[in-house]
């Protein structure tokens, strides 16, 4: 009797509601088998389904900026950013208090980078890691380049550094939207002072 009534409870206990956290588990679970049939009981009539980093590989993208910024083609830069860009190196706080500040518009940012490249010569970075997420293109390497030593207050002609760097670049509708450099001026002043003490 107390087996028959435990059954019957059972069969007339109402089911807990499917929870976000299962029915997300479920889904991932049934994606990654290709489950497909059991995939499609999941989906709402409405469903919808994108991929924001799809963007990236749309017409111009992160690469192609990355490639002209590295061997300063400007027109080509010009031609990939959009019109309210951002562009910042907060790393660059090294050198004045000013030194991090962010610019932004297409005008002003490219202003700014042929000025800041003005002294700069055989510029490079090797990509050692690239990272394509939610609009974003996360570039990690070594870059290296010479700079004039007039720029650098010294009595050198010229000094060459090589370091990490940190380029992220925010892409929507193939246009750039932000540019954040992060490089690793430790070294930068580590390699300056080794080469002040040398002709």
């Amino acid at each position: 009797m107390v087996i028959a009534l435990a059954a019957a409870l059972l069969v007339t206990a109402p089911q807990s509601p499917p929870t976000t956290e299962n029915v997300a588990e479920q889904y991932l679970e049934l994606t990654f088998s290709q489950q497909y049939d059991a995939l499609a009981d999941l989906y709402a009539p409405d469903v919808r389904f994108s991929d924001p980093t799809a963007d990236l590989f749309g017409g111009p993208g992160a690469g192609e900026y990355l490639a002209a910024y590295v061997e300063q083609r400007h027109d080509d830069m010009a031609a990939l950013l959009a019109p309210g860009v951002l562009f910042q190196d907060p790393t660059a706080q090294i050198f004045a208090a000013d030194g991090g500040v962010a610019r932004r518009g297409d005008d002003v940012v490219m202003a700014a980078i042929c000025e800041g490249f003005a002294p700069v010569f055989e510029f490079g970075m090797e990509v050692e890691k690239a990272v394509y997420t939610n609009h974003h293109a996360i570039f990690m390497g070594t870059c290296s380049y010479t700079l004039e030593g007039a720029a650098l207050g010294i009595q050198r002609e010229s000094a060459s550094f090589e370091h990490q760097s940190v380029v992220i670049v925010e892409v929507v509708e193939g246009k750039v939207v932000t540019h954040l450099d992060y490089l690793d001026y430790s070294t930068f002043e580590e390699q300056l002072l080794a080469q002040m003490g040398s002709p």
